[in-house]
């Protein structure tokens, strides 16, 4: 079709195949549900250590004209979460300054690095998170049972 396009010796046509053509295809909606999806996706795809896929979604989100300063925002978060290391953690952090320091779009690079190694880094499992919360019972009314166990106070004697 678009051989087909450029063939045809239409002026108008012409003229509306290169405006198409310098639009993007890519539909991403910063201030909506794709936006929280798309970061949401990214750290899913580093927690599945996959760089691949979490390059993918950064790329969407940075040609989607993303806030290069939130992204690395969520990646800090991501790797304080996920990672199971301090190196992970310091990388995500630099990256969040070569951010507010150079911006887009070099610091494009900046945070492929760190979405690359966030995602090839050891992850901490779920039950290795430390913390009261990691052994609550499903319902709210388990949780305030659970509470009530876990606080109260034994007597020596029994």
């Amino acid at each position: 079709a678009l051989e087909l396009a450029l063939v045809r010796d239409d002026g108008a046509d012409r003229e509306r195949l290169k405006a198409s053509l310098r639009r993007t295809a890519l539909k991403y909606d910063r201030a909506g549900d794709a936006h929280y999806d798309t970061i949401s996706a990214l750290h899913k795809s580093i927690r599945g250590s996959n760089p691949d896929a979490a390059l993918y979604w950064l790329a969407r989100m940075v040609a989607g004209g993303d806030d290069p300063l939130f992204i690395a925002r969520r990646l800090i978060v991501c790797a304080s979460e996920d990672c199971c290391s301090a190196d992970a953690l310091a990388l995500a952090t630099a990256t969040y300054r070569a951010c507010e320091i150079v911006g887009l779009p070099e610091c494009g690079i900046n945070l492929s690095h760190c979405v690359v190694a966030l995602a090839e880094s050891p992850k901490l499992h779920p039950r290795d998170r430390t913390g009261p919360a990691r052994d609550w019972p499903e319902g709210p009314t388990d949780r305030r049972t659970w509470r009530k166990e876990r606080l109260s106070v034994k007597s020596p004697s029994g």
